[in-house]
């Protein structure tokens, strides 16, 4: 890695950690939430978030290096909405959500949040009413364009499941989670900030806990359904992985190795594509200088590894495409992997601070970037977060970048 790319890489780090700490990763991106109205209170009318002048629709902007042009989106939340925290994710490249919130520091910590919601791919935003729920912290689940589940893990430790667009919610016990919020039937749950995920199968009569659960010797950290296996994943704190796989819905497991165990890996990802036929796994070191990536064999049931291009090697997250294309981030850039040839086209460079990339329901890539804006002494002011969306298919697609500023300074 030359000087100017090592130096890019760590501010990428440092950006990096700060919106992991900021989002609490893998699975969640939690934001805290407002109090109860006071009874008999009316709710207050829903606020339309405008474009702000600067932004708005269709304003496209050349990519470096001759990469695809981009589309900017911009709109500023009003004075009454101004909160220091968002969180903002798509269900589909029309359909997203921001949860705003704002909280004190002392415990147990009493916070307001608001909820908003665009039709129309972030050129404009609607305030939605959240369900009442106390003051406890909720984390957001988007399913869907039109399905999403807010959760409460203390407090009232319950969950509220809307399937259109945050209109109306219905409440439901918090553990294990609605079955609407997990597509795939699978999932890795526990109640409480200091217990051990376990592994559940929702069946035609509701959830059911795994009688076997993934023989691994740390905290399971993925669950991950292809349609055929389920894998299940742990990095020891020494940094070894773990893997396992289960070929009879989690009845019986075996080990699956994955190609690099020497090295300290950070974390682990597993991809998999739509139709699932192809599975890819992602391991990064814990310097996040470097990434490992192999493509599941299933004919030999083995990991194959791919070479990683010099301009790819600190990949961070990874959704796969189908027919051996994989999407992926690295710090500063957002590109593609095909498996062939493995060759990394970059469309386009967004700086730093990249931290997720999945690929949502109606086949459109979404990419979370995140900043933390500080004042002249440092202190964080609030969280500059956008999310690039790729509408296409495969790796020919319109790249659309959507900013939705929490208030102006």
């Amino acid at each position: 890695m030359n000087p100017g790319r090592r130096m890019v890489a760590a501010r990428g780090r440092v950006g990096l950690v700060a919106g992991l700490a900021v989002l609490g990763v893998l699975v969640a991106l939690a934001v805290r939430s407002c109090g109860e109205r006071r009874p008999g209170a009316q709710p207050p009318a829903p606020q339309v978030v405008a474009p702000s002048p600067s932004g708005g629709p269709a304003t496209p902007s050349t990519g470096p290096s001759g990469g695809p042009s981009v589309e900017q989106r911009s709109a500023s939340v009003p004075l009454g909405l101004a909160m220091p925290e968002l969180r903002m994710v798509f269900g589909s490249a029309d359909v997203g959500y921001g949860l705003l919130s704002q909280c004190e520091n002392d415990a147990p910590r009493r916070c307001r949040s608001a909820l908003l919601v665009t039709l129309d791919g972030g050129q404009s935003w609607v305030e939605r009413q959240l369900p009442e729920h106390g003051e406890a912290p909720l984390w957001i689940k988007v399913v869907d364009a039109t399905t999403i589940g807010l959760f409460a893990d203390d407090g009232p430790a319950a969950a509220w499941l809307s399937r259109d667009t945050g209109r109306t919610f219905q409440r439901r016990p918090r553990f294990p989670p609605p079955a609407e919020t997990v597509p795939d039937g699978w999932v890795a749950d526990c109640l409480g900030l200091d217990c051990a995920r376990q592994v559940y199968e929702y069946r035609a009569d509701g959830p059911h806990r795994l009688t076997t659960q993934p023989p691994l010797h740390s905290p399971l950290r993925l669950l991950k359904f292809d349609g055929t296996r389920l894998w299940a994943g742990a990095v020891a704190p020494d940094g070894r992985p773990e893997l396992a796989v289960s070929r009879d819905r989690g009845n019986s497991w075996k080990r699956s190795d994955p190609p690099v165990a020497a090295l300290r890996i950070g974390d682990i990802e597993i991809t998999v594509s739509p139709d699932g036929r192809d599975v890819w796994l992602v391991q990064r070191t814990t310097s996040g200088e470097s990434a490992m990536l192999a493509r599941f064999d299933p004919a030999a049931a083995v990991w194959r590894p791919v070479r990683l291009p010099d301009e790819a090697g600190d990949v961070i997250a990874a959704a796969a495409l189908g027919n051996g294309e994989l999407a992926a981030t690295t710090f500063n850039t957002v590109g593609y992997l095909v498996a062939g040839g493995t060759r990394w086209v970059s469309p386009q460079d967004m700086g730093i601070h990249a931290v997720t990339i999945g690929l949502l329901s109606d086949g459109t890539l979404a990419v979370t970037f995140i900043a933390i804006a500080t004042d002249t002494n440092g202190n964080p002011l609030y969280d500059a977060q956008s999310v690039l969306l790729g509408v296409g298919g495969g790796t020919s697609r319109h790249w659309i970048q959507v900013r939705l500023v929490p208030f102006q300074r």
